[in-house]
């Protein structure tokens, strides 16, 4: 994903929808790749499944 592109994911509420997939993967870019995104959970009417948006904002810091 280039520098200012965005990922939009449904059913990040497991609680709600009962589906963990997507709320595992924001976890893990939240985990592996910090600094590298901002993200914006919504809840989402009527049953609040929700939705998060992810937007790259940096490259990753190659070791050098």
């Amino acid at each position: 994903i280039p520098v200012g592109g965005y990922v939009v994911l449904h059913d990040v509420f497991p609680s709600l929808c009962g589906w963990t997939g997507p709320r595992l993967f924001l976890d893990d870019v939240a985990r592996w790749t910090p600094c590298q995104y901002e993200s914006c959970n919504l809840y989402t009417a009527p049953n609040n499944y929700g939705i998060s948006v992810l937007r790259k904002t940096a490259q990753h810091a190659t070791a050098e």
